[in-house]
This record gives C-alpha cells, sequence and structure tokens, in this order.
C-alpha cells in the first residue's frame, strides 16, 4: 500500500482519531518546516550524542522528555517493559521535558491537546529492523526527519514508507508492526507516546507532584471508568478537545485525595476556572452542583 492511500487528518483531529481509534496509521498534515526540523536535530546531537538503544548496534537515540531525573536524556530510548500496560503502571512519568525538549517546543505545541510523552530522536542504522511486534494500548507519533525510501514501517502485513516531507504519522502501535531500514543512510526520526490517559495524569501530576504512587495508581483506578464514559468530554460545556480533570473531595481532610467522590472530566478553560473557585479547599458537592449550573 502506497502513501498515497492512507488517510490524512489535520493536526486537531488527532485527538478524536485516537479516542476512536479504528485505524492502522494515519498521516497528519502537520506542515512542518522540514530544514528547521533537521537543522534542530543536528544542533541537539551534537550537544547530546546518540546512544545505543537497548545496547544494540543498529539504533541509537537520546530523549526530549524524561522520568528519571539521573538519566534525564537517555532513560526514554531504551524499550521498557512496564511503560505501556497503565493499569500496572499506575502512572505514566515519561511526561517531563529536558533542555533538548524545551528546543523543540515549536513541534510539541503543533499538538496541543493531545498528550505527548517518552519524546525521544530514533535513529535506525542501515540494515536495522526491529521485528515484528505489539506494544500494547499506546499509539505512536512519528515525525520523519532524515530517510529514504527503503526505511520502511510494516503494520499488519501493510507497508509504508514515512517521508520526511514536513507531514507526521500516527501508528496504532497495539498493531502488529515492525520498523525496518533497507536504505543506505540513517533513518531519523521524532517519536512519541501518546494514550488518551497522558493528558490526565499530567494534569494530576501538576495539581499534587507529592503523591505517593499508592495515591496515583488508586486515582487511575477510579479514572478509568471516568475515561470509558466521558470519552473526554467536558461535562460542563461539552467540548470535547483539550480535556482535563478535577477531582471533587468531600473529606474533612483537603489534601486526602484518596477520599474522592466524583471526577469531573473538564475542558482547560473550565478546568482553570474550576481551580479559581475552588482550589485544593474542600469542596462541598452543592458548590459544586452550584458552579456546574452557572453559564
Amino acid at each position: 500500500m502506497g502513501l498515497e492511500r492512507l488517510r490524512v487528518i489535520e493536526p486537531n483531529q488527532l485527538a478524536e482519531a485516537i479516542r476512536v481509534g479504528e485505524f492502522h496509521i494515519l498521516k497528519v498534515d502537520t506542515q512542518f518546516d522540514l530544514h528547521r526540523l533537521q537543522r534542530s536535530l543536528r544542533d541537539a546531537i551534537s550537544k547530546f550524542p546518540l546512544h545505543p538503544k537497548d545496547g544494540g548496534r543498529e539504533f541509537e537515540g537520546v530523549g526530549l522528555q524524561y522520568s528519571d531525573p539521573l538519566n534525564p536524556y537517555y532513560d526514554s530510548i531504551d524499550s521498557h517493559s512496564d511503560i505501556y500496560s497503565l493499569e500496572r503502571n499506575g502512572f505514566y512519568g515519561f511526561t517531563i521535558h529536558n533542555e533538548l525538549g524545551k528546543g523543540f517546543a515549536w513541534v510539541f505545541e503543533k499538538f496541543r491537546g493531545v498528550g505527548l510523552a517518552r519524546g525521544r530522536i530514533i535513529r535506525i542504522l542501515p540494515g536495522g529492523n526491529t521485528k515484528y511486534h505489539r506494544d500494547g494500548n499506546i499509539f505512536r507519533l512519528h515525525v520523519p526527519i532524515f530517510t529514504k525510501m527503503g526505511a520502511r514501517m510494516r503494520i499488519e502485513g501493510e507497508s509504508y514508507h514515512l517521508a520526511a516531507d514536513g507531514s507526521s504519522y500516527v501508528l496504532n502501535a497495539g498493531k502488529l508492526h515492525e520498523a525496518a531500514n533497507e536504505s543506505n543512510m540513517a533513518r531519523d526520526h521524532i517519536i512519541f507516546d501518546i494514550s488518551p490517559c497522558l493528558e490526565y495524569f499530567s494534569m494530576i501530576a501538576e495539581i499534587d507532584a507529592s503523591m505517593t504512587m499508592l495515591e496515583k495508581t488508586t486515582l487511575f483506578n477510579r479514572i478509568k471508568t471516568i475515561l470509558k464514559r466521558d470519552s473526554f468530554v467536558c461535562r460542563k460545556c461539552g467540548v470535547v478537545n483539550e480535556p482535563r480533570v478535577a477531582f471533587v473531595n468531600e473529606s474533612e481532610e483537603t489534601r486526602e485525595l484518596l477520599a474522592c467522590t466524583e471526577t469531573l472530566t473538564l475542558c482547560k478553560r473550565h478546568f482553570l476556572d474550576f481551580l479559581q473557585n475552588f482550589g485544593h479547599k474542600n469542596i462541598r458537592p452543592r458548590d459544586v452542583a452550584a458552579w456546574m449550573a452557572r453559564g
């Protein structure tokens, strides 16, 4: 199958496409300045050289986001057996931008409203091949920077070349797929992980960065049914994009997040309004009901 048969979407349609998830691979019309991407990549790896991925010889990378503050440039490039299972983790931690990530802020900005995590530059050297595999309930966003026609992405038996033309591509990584570089030059992509849950987890971290893993896991277990039920719709105005979450606490202890009795999915505008009205103080249900009823 050729790229001409790929479905093309706009960046502001990406969140909804991922929510539905009924695709193998989509082309995103990001219209990045390819020369700027290439200059930025060269500058990045001149400061922080690419390291071997998973101890191998065919793959190299450097991170834009990290989880481990002791290894902020390389912890995201290796395969992590547990990062794809949010049920096991309770929290996805590769959302902090290092200095390289801050330098690519203009790339992140293109995908506002989508939770990007584990951003990294990955190089596949000539002859490199990932072999067929599945990565669980996750989507991968690829921004090709340097590539040739022999670099292919194969998914469920179909083969694609992801052209470096300023476009991006989102892959359903839960499908059987492999990446192979059968060309004579290195293939360089920026790659992000995307999950419908990531935007929520990022906001949880901002609300209370001191939360323990147990608290995060407990909140995650509470939010799973909300994600399925609300499908990222703001409960106050019905807006679908840029979802945020607010935890409404009825307990006497204002910091006792484990005692939450209701979870609200809100758009960015109403989430900020919610924080201005309630912050972290003890919230009474009738106060929230009155706020929800206001225009």
